[in-house]
């Protein structure tokens, strides 16, 4: 650039990247660009070039969808006298940065033409992180109404899947009813009525469970236990199922090493429950399931890797949903034709649990063919598994139903609730009294004399004082039979976070609403069994 266009404030403005030019137009002529140091380093000019040489070494370099708009920028200029404007440029070897440019008309210049000062600044960093940021938006845009897609067929599958078990009890209610002195026809009423609350109540356990994930409120117990038993566990309480569909289930258990084992056993028996369940709704009758639990290489002397492996026969899934089998709301095409029900959440929470204990989980299937899961987790190795504390080695030799002479207390605030788990309860043998908040439970078990009640049957929300408040208090009674009298929360309140909280209250046990009458009798054995 020439000396006399040289200022102090260029200077300046170079120390910060910013090049400087001069452009002079006259009728004629070509086209004339000074440029100074940093220009001249921005458009790669080197050497002693001519003033017009630069102007086509600029020219050339503009990428040729923009050159329109660049010249309209110097036509303004001539007309208005100011401007800016953004604008890629590529060099010979193909390499693009963006360029922001701006300047104002020379109004002193006495020349033919137009003079024209301005800067350029290399953009190219920040125009990319812009660039970045708007494919990231885009991205999150058509994510988020991909995902609204989901939700809404969600929703009208859930809507289905719903109505489809509320319908059957209303329906066998309203039937029962009908035939109140038939007692086969009520028998199958309430047999239907059973089954179907069974399964609403897995899928609203589903739907809570998928949104406990999503929050990151879902948390890991620790238990020390038996691997074989766990098995044993999963196994027996398919068993039924496997049985009415005339399946064949094959259990192989190899390479097992290590038996004592910690973890969380409730959420490996709800993922194993889960792909059992899913092969046998998707196996047709006669058809052969197969479980297989393998030990690996032990990661250290503290840990090792076990896997499970379950595969079946059935009508396997299409490439295009085993793609998409761990997305939240999906649910294969076929599945409301072939009359199976679910939220299509399962699989999902299935990940989400073996992630959460540093697993993994692989799928392979094929249709008309059948489907291969494989899980592998990791536990904690142990040397000695310990028995719970409490009277839990005596359930193998008390499974008594008649518990005549003994008294309960019934902790509810909501009174059809209590009317329920009162005729359950009565059903027993047992006296059973209620208390309708938990103070009420205090000053009750605090008036009578000690070891009066022999169990406390603890609901957790409730008014005046909740089942944690109520329980801390019993433990702190001057009585000492009292005091250590079983409490067993019976609340709706059902994660792992409230069974911790009903325990560090000092309750003995947590049984989740909606009753099932065999956990209560096994609770009811195991904390009054004589």
């Amino acid at each position: 650039m020439g000396q006399k266009y040289v200022t102090i404030a260029e200077e300046t403005l170079a120390m910060a990247g910013v090049g400087v030019w001069t452009v002079e137009m006259d009728p004629g002529k070509e086209p004339r660009l000074y440029a100074d140091k940093v220009m001249k380093r921005l458009i790669g000019s080197e050497g002693e070039v001519t003033a017009e040489e630069d102007y086509h070494k600029w020219y050339a370099g503009v990428v040729p969808e923009f050159l329109k708009p660049v010249l309209q920028y110097f036509q303004n200029f001539v007309d208005t006298g100011r401007d800016q404007i953004v604008y890629p440029w590529d060099y010979p070897d193909g390499r693009r940065i963006y360029i922001r440019c701006g300047g104002v008309r020379d109004n002193e210049y006495n020349g033919p033409g137009v003079r024209i000062r301005g800067y350029h600044v290399d953009i190219t960093e920040k125009k990319q992180k812009e660039e970045q940021q708007q494919k990231a938006l885009l991205e999150a845009y058509e994510a988020a109404q991909q995902a609204n897609v989901a939700k809404t067929a969600f929703l009208n599958n859930m809507s289905h899947d719903i109505r489809t078990p509320m319908n059957a009890i209303l329906g066998m209610t309203a039937i029962a009813s009908a035939h109140i002195d038939d007692k086969e026809r009520i028998k199958d009423c309430l047999e239907k009525i059973n089954a179907s609350s069974k399964h609403l109540l897995t899928l609203i356990n589903e739907v809570l469970d998928m949104s406990r994930i999503e929050s990151g409120k879902v948390t890991l117990e620790s238990d020390e236990f038996k691997l074989p038993e766990l098995i044993e566990n999963v196994v027996t309480m398919v068993r039924t199922q496997i049985d009415g569909h005339r399946q064949k289930l094959h259990v192989n258990v190899l390479e097992l090493n290590h038996e004592n084992v910690r973890g969380d056993t409730s959420r490996i028996q709800q993922v194993l429950l889960n792909l059992l369940e899913n092969a046998i709704k998707y196996t047709r009758n006669g058809g052969d399931i197969s479980f297989t639990i393998s030990e690996q290489a032990a990661k250290d002397n503290q840990h090792g890797y076990f896997t499970f492996v379950i595969e079946d026969n059935g009508i396997g899934m299409s490439p295009e949903f085993l793609q998409k089998i761990f997305v939240p709301f999906e649910r294969a095409q076929n599945v409301t034709h072939s009359k199976i029900q679910g939220t299509g959440l399962g699989m999902t929470i299935t990940r989400n649990i073996v992630k959460m204990m540093n697993g993994d989980i692989q799928v392979e299937s094929q249709e008309n063919v059948g489907s291969k899961f494989t899980v592998t987790i990791e536990l904690e190795l142990c040397d000695n598994v310990v028995a719970p504390a409490g009277k839990t080695a005596e359930i193998a030799e008390c499974s008594q139903q008649d518990f005549t002479g003994k008294t309960i207390l019934l902790v509810e605030d909501n009174e059809l609730n209590a009317d329920i788990a009162r005729e359950l309860l009565e059903m027993t043998g047992a006296h059973i009294e209620w208390a309708e908040d938990g103070k009420l439970a205090v000053d009750m078990i605090d008036s009578v004399e000690d070891g009066y009640y022999d169990m406390v049957l603890m609901d957790i929300q409730m008014p005046v004082m909740n089942g944690y408040e109520a329980a801390s208090a019993i433990r702190a009674l001057d009585k000492k039979k009292s005091a250590q009298v079983p409490i067993v929360a019976l609340s709706a309140n059902a994660f792992v976070e409230d069974v911790q909280m009903s325990l560090s209250a000092g309750m003995n046990e947590h049984i989740a609403k909606p009753i099932d009458l065999k956990q209560l009798m096994y609770v009811m054995n195991k904390w009054m069994c004589n």
